[in-house]
Parts: structure tokens; C-alpha cells; sequence
């Protein structure tokens, strides 16, 4: 016994899956081509993906590298402005009683030009010192950067000092306060004074 309609309705079935198989075969290029075009995109968008994380990189160690050298840079500044703070007030502080003393420690705050200008006049430097009727002061009253603070080379700073014999550093002004232009020079992991003039 067949059921109702049986055979028209296989072979209804039938045609329809003719109909369906040849409408995939005919779609079949079609299909194919948005397959392909979708890898594409997909490939695009992958790529540039890739180009957006690898400049991504390159940015953060960029970054890093700048950040490492302010920072080193920002540091040497620092370190040359305290040390001219200490040595400007080393050269501004002289005793009588011991002018060789003064003169060996000025002597250890300098370098170059400077420490070469002492040394041709320590005699008349330890002289002049001794004849003091009393001891010289100084202090340091501010310390600036002249220049934006570098990763190499020599560091110049602005020093406003206050001083009892301000000709102790070559000013030749009889005002407490001088402003002195300082050019700092690291040497052996020191920062010395390389050249001192009135501003």
C-alpha cells in the first residue's frame, strides 16, 4: 500500500531537489566569489591589524626611549646644579687660618680652564686668603639650568650667590649678591666647575 499521493509526491521531491541542486550548481561562481571576496576583507583587515599593533609597539618603545632620556637627561641637570651649589659655596668660604686648606679645596671642586687658572695663582691665591683681616662666607642663594638639561656634554646653570668677598670667585663688584654663570663638566663620574663668570 502506498501513501496518498505517493508517487506524485516523490516525484515532486524529487524535482525539487533537481531544482535545488541545479540552483546551487548555477550559484556555485557566485559563491565562490563573495567566499573569496570575504578572505580578502579578512586579510585586509588581518594586515592592518597587524600594521596598527607593530606601530603600537614602535610607539610605546619610542615613548620608552624618550621617557629614559629626559629622565637621564633631567638627572644630570640636577646632579650638576647641586654640585655647583656645594662648589660655589666651597670657593666662597675661606678662612685665613687656613688658606692652604682653601686653596687645596677649591682646587678639588675644579677642572679645565678654571682649575688651571688657580693652579698658575695659588701662591697668590693662599697669600691673598692669609692677609683676610677674617674668614669668608658664602652661600648659594638659587641654582638654575641655563640651557635644557642634555644627555652628554657640559651642563651650564645660573648661580645667584651671597658673599662676604665676592673677588674669592673673580667678581668684581662689591655687592653681597652676585649672579654667576657656572659651566659644570662631569669628570671621572664628578661634576666640577669648568668655567666661573659674572653674569
Amino acid at each position: 500500500m502506498t501513501a496518498p499521493g505517493g508517487p506524485v509526491r516523490t516525484r515532486e521531491r524529487d524535482a525539487a531537489l533537481r531544482r535545488w541542486r541545479s540552483a546551487r550548481i548555477a550559484a556555485g561562481p557566485a559563491l565562490r566569489r563573495r567566499a573569496q571576496q570575504r578572505r580578502a576583507r579578512l586579510l585586509v583587515g588581518l594586515r592592518a591589524a597587524v600594521v596598527v599593533a607593530t606601530l603600537a609597539v614602535v610607539a610605546v618603545i619610542v615613548m620608552a626611549f624618550v621617557s629614559h632620556r629626559d629622565t637621564a637627561a633631567t638627572e644630570r641637570g640636577e646632579q650638576a646644579q647641586a654640585a655647583a651649589r656645594s662648589a660655589l659655596t666651597t670657593m666662597l668660604t675661606a678662612d685665613p687660618a687656613k688658606a692652604q686648606a682653601y686653596a687645596d679645596a677649591v682646587l678639588a671642586v675644579t677642572t679645565g680652564e678654571q682649575r688651571r687658572r688657580i693652579e698658575a695663582g695659588r701662591a697668590e691665591l693662599v697669600g691673598e686668603i692669609a692677609r683676610q683681616t677674617g674668614p669668608s662666607t658664602g652661600q648659594v642663594l638659587s641654582v638654575t639650568l641655563v640651557d635644557e638639561p642634555r644627555t652628554d656634554g657640559d651642563v651650564t646653570v645660573l648661580v645667584v650667590a651671597e658673599a662676604t668677598n665676592p673677588q674669592l670667585i673673580g667678581a668684581d663688584t662689591t655687592a653681597k649678591r652676585i649672579p654667576v654663570v657656572v659651566t659644570m663638566s662631569r669628570v671621572d663620574g664628578h661634576w666640577l666647575v669648568a668655567k666661573a663668570r659674572q653674569a
